[in-house]
This record gives C-alpha cells, sequence and structure tokens, in this order.
C-alpha cells in the first residue's frame, strides 16, 4: 500500500506543475544564428562564416535571413578567391525571391570581376576571356552599375587586349615559322577587331612591311589608308619613315628584320 500512496503523490506533483503556466518567451533563433554569422563575416572569418550563413539557409530556406545569407555566402566565395563558386552563389541570391537593391548591385558587380579575375593569362586557352567580354558588356548594359561603368570598361579594354596579345603573339610565331600568310592574317584580325588595343599601331606597320615585300606603293597605301586610326600619331611618323626609308627588291629576310 506505501508504494500506492507513494506513486498517488508523485503524480499529483507531475499534474501540478504540468498545469502551472509558463512565461512566454518569443526568441528569434534565426536571427541570434544570422547576427552571430555576420559578426564572423565582419571579422573576415570567411570559412566559418559561410558555414553558418549556410546552416541559415538550410533550416530555413523561406525566410528573410535565408536570402540575404545567401547574398554573404558569395561573398565569403569572393573573399576565400574561389571565383567559380561566387559565380554561383551570387547568381543563385539574384534567384532569390527576396533581394536588397545594395545586395543586387554589390552581386552584379562583383560578377564581374570574377569573371574577370577568371580570365587566363594571354598564352593560354581564352574561352573564360570571352565568356567575361560577354558578361561584363550585359552588366553594363544592364544599367544598374552606372556608377561602376569606368572600371568595367577597363576591364573590357583589358580582356580584349589581351586577345589582341594572343593574336600578336600568333603571328610572329607564324613569322619565324615562315608562314607569313598565316602570320598577315592575324595581324588583320588585330586591325579589324582588336582596334582598340595597344597592338593595333604595330599591327599596321607589320602588315604594310609584309605588303613592302611584294610591293612597296602596296604596303605604303596599307599605312595611310589606316592613318586615322592610330592610337599615337608618333607611331604613325616611325611608320611612315620606315616604309620610306625601304630597299626595293630586297630579300625577305630585310623586311622581317624591321617587324615591330
Amino acid at each position: 500500500m506505501v508504494n500506492i500512496y507513494k506513486l498517488l503523490f508523485l503524480y499529483s506533483l507531475v499534474m501540478l506543475f504540468s498545469c502551472t503556466p509558463k512565461p512566454s518567451i518569443d526568441i528569434d533563433y534565426s536571427q541570434i544564428d544570422f547576427n552571430g554569422a555576420l559578426e564572423k563575416f565582419n571579422a573576415k572569418k570567411y570559412t566559418a562564416a559561410k558555414d553558418e550563413f549556410m546552416l541559415i539557409i538550410y533550416n530555413d530556406p523561406l525566410s528573410e535571413h535565408a536570402n540575404d545569407s545567401q547574398f554573404y555566402v558569395a561573398e565569403c566565395e569572393y573573399n576565400l578567391k574561389n571565383y567559380e563558386s561566387a559565380i554561383l552563389e551570387y547568381s543563385k541570391y539574384l534567384r532569390s525571391p527576396y533581394q536588397r537593391i545594395p545586395f543586387v548591385n554589390k552581386s552584379e558587380l562583383l560578377l564581374c570581376r570574377c569573371y574577370y579575375k577568371l580570365s587566363l593569362e594571354f598564352n593560354k586557352d581564352q574561352t573564360g576571356t570571352y565568356l567575361a567580354i560577354e558578361k561584363l558588356q550585359y552588366f553594363l548594359e544592364k544599367g544598374n552599375l552606372k556608377e561602376h561603368s569606368s572600371e568595367i570598361e577597363t576591364m573590357i579594354k583589358s580582356l580584349r587586349n589581351k586577345l589582341a596579345k594572343k593574336d600578336y603573339e600568333t603571328a610572329k610565331l607564324y613569322i619565324r615559322l615562315k608562314e607569313y600568310e598565316a602570320s598577315e592574317m592575324y595581324f588583320y584580325h588585330i586591325v579589324n577587331e582588336y582596334y582598340d588595343s595597344e597592338y593595333f599601331d604595330s599591327s599596321v606597320l607589320n602588315i604594310s612591311l609584309l605588303k613592302s615585300f611584294t610591293s612597296k606603293n602596296d604596303g605604303t597605301s596599307f599605312l595611310e589608308n589606316n592613318r586615322n586610326d592610330f592610337k599615337n600619331e608618333q607611331n604613325y611618323l616611325e611608320a611612315f619613315n620606315i616604309l620610306e626609308s625601304l630597299n626595293e627588291n630586297e630579300k625577305i629576310d630585310y623586311y622581317l628584320k624591321l617587324i615591330k
């Protein structure tokens, strides 16, 4: 019987406390987590911050903090110099249902910088360079980045100059291989396609020299036809003087020594 009374007493206590009103506590755990992740980000602890932002996204993907966290995941990847991953994460943010205009503009700007940074050296595959130019021109024309148009235009010019350099070095390689028609073709491509590059003036001169081997008049005419497009007047005058001083009917090596 004693055991039964003890059990009844314990049951009464349980019922009493279970019926006692509990204080109402409204805690926004996502806010706490987001602020903690943001503190790590501001402290430049990008790997740890990225992990916490991603937890917020996975735990509550439809919340406002999830969208902001997506932006900061991209920021972490960029600061960690993981540019390919940063492109994926910024693109996800730009597709998210809730966006902040400052975050959108920065995402587009950082996408431009990512594509630019992923462009390889001129002597390597230039697929990334062509893609970067396409993307940068897209964001430039879109109009959200008017304050950064000068920076984007500078990046585009740099990328185009890289492509021109690749053609220029290829043209000179063909000269060494005695493939003069192929060489002239690459110089022509620079003149027609990369007219804004630093290799334009030299390419005009080099084509003029290659033409002069067959006909000095043809070489001089080509130079004169492109005079107004020279980036530097002094370069034109030097090219003109070189052609004027040429001896006619010389062997090809004579002209090749003057190639820039």
